[in-house]
């Protein structure tokens, strides 16, 4: 197939997938969730302390505690190595978390496997860049930046330290050895079908590749819809049943479309895998694109089941040219067999055991865990937003990889950069001190991102509402305070300002030169108490604090949105 032809074909599709599965979105499934975490205004109730003991573990998966941030690419589309920060990728679509502390990156559009290490330095490990107008690489073997590649996606690490990379575009596994040798494993060069040892055999778009124990590799084929192996010698197997579905996917334009069977990996059918991830028990998660699910292979018993996901696939049954390429996506958090995906791509496996998945056109990085589907950043629309998984967004995050510490690194392939999804953790001495000694029912904890803060006045719990004092705050939160007489408070950070009035439910509230007037529940109106003011902490929201309440430990945790880069390791840059 010429280039022209296989452009057009990829053009077609992509214009096919977005306009059918966008439609199926609209009519069948529910538009993006509302933000996991309720709006202060309408937090639960302030619980007193229901049990002896805590589960520090099981309370700090919940997707509230997870934040997103930069960490490599500039943003702008280019080849640039250097410091993270300066670095520039073009749809970066393959990540490897490293033995050594490194992120390994397969920068697709630019036909680069690039390195980011430890201390936050981008490079390039092989191939070369293709000119900014030039869609596609090409073929070649050698050392360094003298081979070439067309497209690498997915890479995997055997205990030898030898990178094996899905060479998408070429069709073909290459792999890149210590010495930094490229090398062509399997594949020969061509699209197609077919079996065989090394350069006998065909595969189209290959989009990962893993490593089994055994030193085998597995590979998701995707446009073969196939699943494939490759022993030591080099002899390429396929594991389950070819679809026969063939799909008008352009006007006068068809393909051989995926299909769907749970079962016996040999009946078994897949529809366009694009990311494969061993589990520590051995079996095969598999990103089952064109399917919007997450399934399960369990290679020693031979035996395929889905994990998640539940688009409709009755489109398959329909005879041709109305048959669909693809299962209707969606988006929806739920139970693992409710949940809904919408093109998920990269996946990677947790220390916990949970699944990350880049939930490509949901612009979304979800998590599965414990047959639960949560989305830990992105999901309400396309953007380059850091923050609070509720307000992250992403642009086309198409792969995931878990660094040592738990800190998850996303591809977000149209930002051309890295970013990072963190878990917030609860400082030492608030987690020691709330586990030493049971609390009064009237003790309030407060933390304030990393640390815990102790002030002459505490917070106070009253009429299940937590307030917080204005006067030991303000300076830590960069507060302007203006008392206008002894009932009336002005609060000021930036271009927000709001004016209290002690026991009046009306607050005033400016931003960015528009006033309105907001009114408070009667339990929440501010007052004072020994002198000091106390304002309800849902009116720290405008000022861009995270406010959570955890009612077993009485603590109060507020957070600032973060922004601020950090090295691999997960920790800030610079520290």
């Amino acid at each position: 197939m010429n280039r022209k032809v296989k452009q057009f074909r990829w053009a077609s599709k992509m214009l096919l997938l977005i306009l059918c599965i966008g439609a199926a979105s609209t009519a069948a499934v529910s538009s993006a969730p509302a933000p996991l975490t309720p709006p202060v205004q309408e937090m639960s109730r302030f619980d007193s302390l229901s049990a002896p003991a805590f589960n520090f573990a099981a309370w700090s998966r919940s997707p509230v505690w997870y934040e997103t941030i930069d960490w490599a690419g500039s943003g702008v589309s280019g080849s640039v190595d250097g410091r993270a920060e300066r670095a520039e990728f073009r749809y970066p679509s393959g990540l490897l978390a490293g033995k050594n502390g490194e992120l390994l990156i397969a920068d697709t559009y630019n036909h680069l496997i690039r390195r980011a290490d430890a201390a936050g330095q981008v490079s390039t490990l092989a191939g070369q860049v293709a000119k900014m107008r030039q869609q596609y690489g090409s073929w070649t073997d050698g050392k360094g930046t003298e081979a070439r590649f067309n497209q690498p996606m997915g890479m995997a690490e055997d205990r030898q330290g030898n990178l094996y990379i899905a060479d998408a575009g070429n069709h073909v596994i290459r792999k890149l050895d210590k010495s930094g040798r490229v090398t062509t494993v399997a594949g020969s060069g061509l699209a197609g079908w077919r079996d065989g040892t090394g350069s006998e055999a065909r595969f189209n778009e290959p989009r990962d590749v893993a490593v089994a124990e055994d030193g085998s590799l597995y590979v998701a084929d995707a446009l073969n819809h196939v699943l494939r192996r490759i022993d030591a010698n080099g002899n390429v197997t396929t594991l389950n049943a070819r679809s026969k579905r063939i799909v008008e996917y352009a006007p006068g334009a068809v393909a051989a479309g995926g299909d769907y069977a749970d079962g016996k990996l040999g009946e078994s059918k897949f529809n366009e895998p694009s990311s494969l991830a061993f589990t520590s028990s051995g079996d095969l998660v598999v990103s089952d694109t064109g399917n919007q699910r997450l399934r399960l292979v369990n290679l020693k018993q031979k035996y395929v089941t889905t994990l998640a996901g539940a688009g409709s696939v009755a489109s398959y049954s329909c005879k041709f040219p109305d048959a669909q390429l693809y299962a209707a996506g969606g988006y929806r958090d739920s139970e693992a067999s409710e949940a809904l995906f919408n093109g998920p791509a990269g996946i990677a496996i947790t220390a916990e055991g949970g699944i990350i998945v880049a939930d490509r056109w949901n612009h979304a990085i979800r998590y599965l865990f414990n047959g639960k589907v949560y989305t830990l950043g992105g999901g309400g629309g396309t953007g380059h937003q850091n923050g609070w998984a509720e307000q992250a967004t992403f642009r086309e995050p198409v792969n995931v990889a878990v660094l040592s510490n738990g800190t998850i690194a996303v591809a977000d392939g149209f930002n051309n950069s890295i970013r990072l999804i963190r878990r917030y953790t609860l400082p030492e001495e608030a987690r020691s001190s709330t586990a030493a000694s049971p609390y009064a029912r009237d003790a309030v904890i407060t933390v304030y991102n990393d640390r815990r803060v102790e002030t002459p006045v505490s917070a106070v719990i009253r009429n299940n509402r937590a307030f917080l004092p204005l006067e030991p705050w303000k300076k830590m939160l960069g507060f302007g305070v203006a008392e206008l007489d002894t009932d009336k408070v002005r609060v000021t950070v930036g271009s927000s300002v709001i004016v209290l009035e002690r026991d009046v439910q009306q607050v005033r509230v400016e931003r960015n030169g528009t006033k309105r007037m907001q009114t408070l529940s009667a339990a929440e109106a501010p007052f004072r108490q020994d002198g000091q003011w106390l304002i309800p902490v849902r009116l720290l929201n405008p000022f861009g604090l995270h406010v959570n309440w955890v009612p077993e430990l009485r603590t109060l945790i507020l957070r600032d949105t973060v922004f601020e880069r950090q090295d691999t390791s997960g920790k800030a840059a610079g520290s």
